[in-house]
């Protein structure tokens, strides 16, 4: 058995030699957002293989903006920058060596250095400062902008983000009056909006719209992806909603996770080659779900907290960043966290393995670290109480055993001690009384007086 197949219980899925973990394992990112400062609205990613991400909360409900920029692909991000927003900003692309930042009141700002400084405010074309731009995006094919917002026929359409155009074919009201809460494109010239449970789209660069669709979701719809032709959509609704003919009609695809209350589906995110992660909220209970088959079908990775899933936040928004030879999905929660998981491919799963005095360890691509050592011993000779039982047992354990890792750990890991039985009539068993990057004290134990053998394996994130 190797390592790959050892630890697919515990949230690393191995599959013909590849050692993947993306939407499985997460990590909470390291950010400048204050707890409590609300919900991280959107966060986006530069070109391929740039380190830059930039994230934005809504400020805790604050009349203001919170905008923040990572150079290590998420893994921490820094101070918060200083922009010309007065209102929380709702969404971010980066197209054109610019990334443009758009929000309440219709408020756009440009950076054109990676994020680092924010020019002015630019004049939006909404019939009044008052209308939000919630969602946006790049079409490629027809150069253009696009973002929508508040009220349902809210949309605007620009060629340098600086100046923005009403579409000359604006869809009519539809039967709700839910503003555009997301929109997507597919990468060839088809832009699809959302607003409520209904859909309308463009194919030249917003320029002009199709009436309004129901998609069938029965309401509002929070986010929609499109991969491999397809289109997947999903809401304040339990299940999610596809179509295969580019949006003009909708089936409900199965979401894999087992309702028990009033389900909302906030974020879908691509997570690499035919791999989805979306995560919702069942009444008051946070689940994540995960297709490796490009939306077709769906299995539950997680229900609240559980050992290989740390997010107990339900994330708003989310990115896939190319770092190079692996991939990293980055998530943003309520209360301004941030959270990361790895997608690592074929033979890079292992970067570091080695052994000294103190055991051996492994270090994969995704920071993930084990260490473990075997054939420690201890004499259990101290009496804790005689004669315990009707037999006549004593208890007897060892002085503390201190043992330091073979390899420093980032955070204190989880340390789990096993042990070796003397005899046959023996009851021995041993357990973990202190852990620290450096090291754990264990405390073997016997019925017997004898020198008990015993080992452990220790798992974290590397230093």
């Amino acid at each position: 058995m190797n390592v790959v197949d050892l630890f697919v219980s515990g949230g690393i899925k191995g599959t013909d030699g590849v050692l993947s973990s993306p939407g499985l394992i997460w990590r909470a990112g390291t950010n400048s957002f204050a707890a409590g400062s609300g919900n991280l609205n959107t966060v986006q990613a530069m070109a391929t293989g740039n380190d830059v991400i930039v994230a934005a909360t809504d400020g805790g409900g604050a009349a203001s903006d919170e905008l923040a920029r990572s150079t290590d692909y998420g893994k921490t991000f820094g101070s918060a920058l200083s922009t010309n927003h007065t209102k929380k900003i709702n969404a971010l692309v980066f197209a054109n060596d610019t990334f443009v930042a758009a929000g309440d009141d219709g408020e756009i700002s440009l950076s054109t250095d990676d994020g680092a400084t924010w020019g002015a405010l630019k004049t939006n074309a909404f019939a009044t400062n008052t209308d939000d731009i919630d969602a946006m995006v790049y079409d490629k094919v027809n150069k253009k902008y696009i973002a929508g917002g508040e009220a349902a026929t809210t949309l605007l359409y620009s060629s340098d983000a600086s100046t923005w155009s009403v579409p000359t074919t604006m869809p009519a009201s539809h039967p709700g009056t839910a503003s555009v809460l997301c929109m997507a494109t597919d990468g060839n010239g088809r832009v699809i909006a959302c607003a409520g449970a209904y859909v309308t789209i463009s194919t030249d660069g917003g320029v002009t719209w199709t009436a309004w669709a129901d998609s069938g979701l029965g309401n509002n719809i929070y986010d929609i992806v499109h991969t491999d032709g397809r289109w997947i959509l999903a809401g304040y609704a339990e299940d999610f909603r596809e179509s295969v003919d580019g949006g003009v009609t909708w089936t409900t695809v199965d979401d894999g996770h087992t309702a028990t209350g009033t389900v909302a589906i906030q974020s879908i995110v691509e997570t690499g080659t035919g791999w989805l992660f979306a995560t919702g909220l069942d009444e008051s209970v946070y689940f994540g779900v995960l297709s490796i088959d490009n939306g077709l079908t769906w299995s539950e990775t997680y229900r609240g907290q559980t050992i290989y899933s740390l997010i107990d936040q339900l994330p708003w928004c989310g990115v896939l960043v190319d770092t190079g030879p692996h991939e990293r999905i980055v998530l943003g929660c309520r209360g301004g966290e941030t959270w990361y998981s790895n997608w690592l491919e074929a033979g890079a799963g292992i970067v570091e393995q080695g052994s000294n005095s103190n055991g051996e360890y492994v270090i994969f691509s995704s920071g993930l670290q084990i260490c473990w050592q075997s054939g420690l011993s201890a004499a259990c000779t101290t009496t804790y109480n005689a004669n315990i039982g009707t037999y006549g047992w004593s208890f007897y354990y060892s002085s503390a055993q201190s043992k330091t890792f073979p390899k420093q750990f980032g955070a204190a890991p989880t340390v789990m001690p096993t042990g070796q039985s003397t005899s046959t009539d023996a009851s021995e068993w041993v357990t973990v009384t202190a852990v620290t990057t450096t090291g754990a004290d264990f405390r073997p134990r016997s019925y017997q007086s004898a020198t008990l053998k015993y080992g452990y394996i220790a798992i974290g994130y590397t230093a």
